[in-house]
């Protein structure tokens, strides 16, 4: 019997006094039992506070409480859980805190992004790919991008790896764009299953209440990081409060770090510097301008080139890196490049295009 349970326990013998010998039992050792059982409830809630910190997940909105709550709630009982929601929300942070919390604070846990499996087939089946996995990572594995396996994986991956506990933690992470079409597929018992398991977590706009203490978060990490003592303007702060950041934490993380990289001890807000962090980030859909005279063949054929050029590019011209950045096969590339040298309008590209 566990020092809570030993309390509970005496607490609920001396209420009834239905027993002579519990009864006699000394006041002083009763309250020994009741301050000890408050301490060690106040440490449990210190250290899952503390690993909260650790993860860099600030904030104290009311979406963030149930997300934290029900972290919590699943983190005893070891199985397999499924975190949906947008590119950029934390996904892949809310399992790594889910693994310390029911491990007691253990770090060994390692990333299965499957995109890079799609790009490059080396199993037969996901069963290879998860015991390849688990013979490499151990007892804790997030599975990234499960939606990039073929349908025919996804579905066995969910229905089987999802439903009971194992020796090995199993987190999934999805995309919430592409939760509904999977739960389709799945039969109703492994569906409501799922639906059971998985943690929604809110975008930016849920969570606008942790903007401010996010900013800070980041900058104490920074300053930590490189050993400085930079601050931020309040009403800096404030501006950032109100600004977009498409939803989600990873865009402010980098509008945070590109504002501390280039300015001095105190940070302020300059639009010039945020816009300009935006145009070099817009997505491709953002730079099209429609009208007459556009060309919806040339411009992807164009957008083509430049996305391969710069994966071929940034892998110093091996094919195989630059499928895996692209998330095709290397034979998809080859192709591409095969295209380019026996036709005469399309140039082979190379790293001297991207410079």
């Amino acid at each position: 019997m566990n020092l809570f349970n030993s309390y509970m326990f005496i607490e609920h013998a001396m209420e009834r006094r239905s027993c002579a010998a519990l009864s006699l039992i000394d006041e002083e050792i009763f309250q020994n039992f009741h301050d000890s059982n408050n301490m060690l409830c106040a440490n449990v809630a210190r250290t899952f506070e503390e690993m909260v910190r650790e993860a860099k997940i600030s904030g104290n909105s009311i979406a963030l409480k149930k997300v934290l709550c029900a972290v919590e709630e699943v983190s005893a009982n070891g199985l397999p859980v499924l975190f949906a929601g947008m590119a950029g929300v934390g996904k892949k942070t809310f399992a790594k805190l889910l693994h310390r919390i029911g491990t007691c604070g253990s770090t060994s846990l390692q990333i299965l992004d499957c995109r890079e499996h799609a790009s490059a087939p080396q199993y037969a089946s996901v069963d290879d790919l998860v015991a390849a996995a688990a013979n490499a990572y151990g007892p804790g594995i997030i599975i990234l991008h499960p939606e990039a396996l073929p349908a025919r994986w996804c579905k066995n991956l969910f229905s089987k790896y999802m439903q009971e506990k194992t020796n090995i933690r199993f987190y999934l992470t999805i995309d919430i764009n592409f939760m509904d079409s999977l739960f389709d597929c799945m039969v109703p018992n492994v569906r409501n299953m799922l639906r059971q398991r998985t943690i929604a977590l809110p975008d930016i706009v849920q969570r606008n209440a942790d903007v401010g203490p996010s900013i800070l978060t980041i900058l104490a990490h920074l300053n930590q990081k490189n050993d400085l003592h930079k601050r931020i303007a309040k009403s800096a702060l404030e501006k950032m409060k109100q600004s977009s950041y498409e939803e989600n934490f990873r865009t402010l993380k980098e509008v945070v770090e590109e504002m501390y990289s280039s300015q001095g001890d105190v940070l302020h807000y300059n639009e010039k510097l945020i816009k300009q962090w935006k145009q070099k980030n817009m997505k491709l859909i953002d730079a099209v301008e429609l009208g007459d005279g556009f060309q919806l063949d040339l411009f992807l054929r164009d957008a083509r080139k430049k996305i391969i050029t710069r994966a071929l590019f940034l892998s110093r011209d091996h094919q195989g890196n630059a499928a895996k950045l692209l998330g095709i096969s290397p034979q998809a590339v080859s192709k591409y490049l095969q295209k380019c040298r026996k036709s005469s309008n399309i140039q082979p590209p190379t790293q001297q295009d991207e410079s």
